[in-house]
Parts: C-alpha cells; sequence; structure tokens
C-alpha cells in the first residue's frame, strides 16, 4: 500500500491469522531515486550493485555483509530476479 506525503492516516485489515505490519515513513528523499525490486539507490549502477551484493550474500550468509546475518529460521531466502534489459530509470 502506498500512500501519498502528508497522509496523517492509515487504514489496514487484516485476516484472522497473524499478521505482520512494517511502515515506512519519513521525510521525501531530496533526490532522484531508483527503485527495483527491494533495492533503493540512486542510479542504475547502484541497483546492480545491491542486487550482486544481494546474490553474493545469499550463498554465505554466515559472513553477514551489507545486508546483514540472515536468522538461523531461514533455511533460504528469495534470489533477486534478473535485472530487465534496459536500463532503470529513476522516479521523483
Amino acid at each position: 500500500m502506498f500512500q501519498a506525503a502528508g497522509v496523517s492516516t492509515i487504514r489496514a485489515e487484516a485476516g484472522e491469522g497473524p499478521t505482520r505490519v512494517l511502515v515506512l515513513g519519513g521525510e521525501p528523499f531530496g533526490e532522484q531515486i531508483v527503485m527495483w525490486w527491494n533495492f533503493v539507490g540512486g542510479s542504475h549502477e547502484e541497483i546492480v550493485g545491491f542486487r550482486e551484493d544481494w546474490q553474493r550474500q545469499r550463498t554465505a550468509p554466515a559472513n553477514g555483509g551489507r545486508y546483514g546475518t540472515f536468522p538461523e529460521a531461514w533455511p533460504s531466502t528469495l534470489p533477486a530476479p534478473e535485472l530487465p534489459n534496459v536500463r532503470l530509470r529513476s522516479r521523483g
């Protein structure tokens, strides 16, 4: 769910089972950003590097790294999808 800047309330509903909610917020970025999958960066090249770091850390999670140490309870982590065949562009 995405909310525009300035919204003061958010309503969310969940089913009967356990639910986890993550709310992120703050001042809008003062620069252009590139967003792809779970990564946010300042350029296409940064996203490429973040993806490479993620893939590398998935194969050696005990070593930690940019993404911290993965919990032992996780039998595996999701691989990052292949990047599209186009250059990622910034969004305002």
